[in-house]
């Protein structure tokens, strides 16, 4: 799992899930801070675990991390936080 923040916005990505096969997840939790509540949902491009979270600017940025296939992810998924959805996927 990957956390990260920026301004108002703070966000929970990937990680495994527990539903017994320990399988990457795609899931984004977006919470908003000034209204101190999780406010949505949203999906990485790639299911992945293991992966890395960091802000910079106005964008929140999850790279790499472990696939379904068990290999390295070289993709990075772009938070916009000014539109609240990701950018195209980098690979």
């Amino acid at each position: 799992t990957a956390v990260a923040g920026v301004g108002n916005w703070f966000l929970v990505a990937g990680g495994n899930e527990q539903s017994g096969t320990a399988s990457p997840s795609d899931q984004v939790d977006v919470y908003d801070i000034s209204q101190q509540q999780f406010t949505g949902t949203a999906r990485l491009s790639l299911r992945r675990g293991s992966l890395a979270g960091a802000a910079a600017g106005s964008v929140i940025v999850f790279a790499g991390g472990i696939t379904d296939a068990n290999v390295f992810s070289a993709v990075v998924d772009v938070w916009d936080t000014a539109t609240q959805q990701f950018l195209p996927a980098l690979a």
